[in-house]
């Protein structure tokens, strides 16, 4: 059985191209760092990256993890230890 998410998010792009697909995502990803790096007091968690970029946590967190090359969680963790440490 596939994943009811998986359906939803595919169907999203049945016709747009993979060039297309990929731009779409890494703008994504770059207005979800941005947004994450300006609200890095908030309780930010994955349900609430998820809601913000209109995706499933599976979703955004597959595409996050393949754009970036580190795990969304992650990626919020050294951001806030970044900043705590005296960073921007």
């Amino acid at each position: 059985m596939i994943c009811e998410h998986a359906i939803t998010e595919r169907d999203k792009y049945a016709n747009v191209d993979d060039e297309s697909i990929i731009t779409i995502h890494t703008e994504i990803v770059g207005n979800l760092i941005a947004w994450i790096n300006e609200n890095l007091e908030l309780p930010i968690n994955i349900s609430m990256i998820a809601r913000k970029s209109g995706y499933s946590r599976w979703y955004i967190q597959r595409i996050f993890k393949h754009l970036t090359g580190q795990p969304l969680a992650l990626y919020v963790r050294r951001q806030r230890l970044y900043k705590a440490a005296g960073g921007a």
